[in-house]
């Protein structure tokens, strides 16, 4: 009687695989049941990790301009990780840039669900969806969560001014505003804060009382600047010292830009209102310089 290989062959059976130590060696053999033992656990830690790597890829991509191909790295990171509510926040940020609302939506939502319904950044991205589509009562009722949601000083006081701002974009709740950004002003422990000074600024404006918006306006718009300044003699040191990836630069002085339009912009509107017109020219082409544009998010 035959054993092995050839007596399975003769039985009419599908032949015996040779054993692993004779074909890979003992070192292989000996990593393969290591596997088999650890299986679960290298399963369980490897979704999250091809993850990161799909997110790696997509900053990428966005640091390139190139929104679509980030998405579809995010689509990636989702189908290894579809519970994951930050990765949810983060396609949701990419659509809403792409202006496309109802998947930026579907994001925020599945972001809610997976992370819990006080998940702050999913409501504070499904407000700016909101503010984006014109639905301002929709985008404040999501700002009282937000605020509901904060876990301290600094949190709540973000918080504050973002309601605060969404009450000023649809010209609601005006009087409500200001009391929000006041109290912002208060947790924050300071009135140094160009954004904080904007919305208050913004507020008044929209309530009539133009010589407090422009006091608010002129300094929020010297402090960005100043700001600004700051940033652009950092960032030659930075590149001297080859310490960061330079489109990293070139994204928040975009940003940088982008903030000092909507300032400019808004203290154009106070300089009209208050009768100086050629003040209110010269804002207004700086923010449409720097990027004003509402129909982008940029207002």
């Amino acid at each position: 009687m035959e054993d092995g290989p050839q007596s399975s062959q003769k039985n009419g059976n599908i032949p015996l695989t040779p054993p692993a130590r004779r074909r890979f060696g003992t070192g292989v053999a000996i990593a393969v049941c290591v596997l088999v033992a650890l299986g679960p656990l290298v399963f369980l830690g490897l979704p999250p990790e091809i993850a990161r790597w799909y997110v790696a890829a997509a900053m990428e991509h966005d640091l390139l301009d190139e929104p679509n191909a980030a998405e579809a790295d995010l689509d990636k990171a989702i189908e290894w990780l579809p519970k994951d509510g930050d990765l949810h926040v983060r396609r949701a940020d990419i659509r809403l840039r792409q202006k496309d609302f109802s998947g930026a939506m579907e994001d925020c939502e599945a972001a809610l669900q997976w992370n819990g319904q006080d998940f702050r950044p999913a409501l504070l991205q499904r407000m700016l969806v909101h503010q984006r589509q014109g639905q301002h009562e929709k985008a404040i009722a999501d700002s009282n969560l937000v605020v509901e949601a904060s876990q301290n000083a600094f949190e709540r006081a973000e918080s504050l001014n973002a309601r605060a701002y969404a009450r000023a974009l649809g010209n609601l709740q005006i009087s409500e505003g200001l009391e929000d950004i006041q109290s912002a002003f208060d947790d924050l422990g300071t009135e140094d804060n160009a954004a904080f000074l904007d919305t208050r600024g913004y507020l008044y404006y929209l309530a009539g009382d133009f010589d407090n918006a422009l006091r608010d306006m002129e300094r929020s718009v010297q402090m960005a600047e100043d700001e600004r300044s700051s940033f652009v003699m950092g960032r030659e040191e930075l590149k001297k010292q080859s310490l960061v990836d330079e489109r990293v630069l070139d994204r928040q002085a975009r940003l940088r830009n982008e903030n000092l339009a909507v300032l400019y912009q808004h203290r154009g509107l106070v300089y009209e209102a208050l009768d100086r017109l050629p003040d209110a020219k010269a804002d207004f082409e700086r923010a449409d310089k720097y990027g004003y544009s509402p129909e982008d998010g940029i207002w």
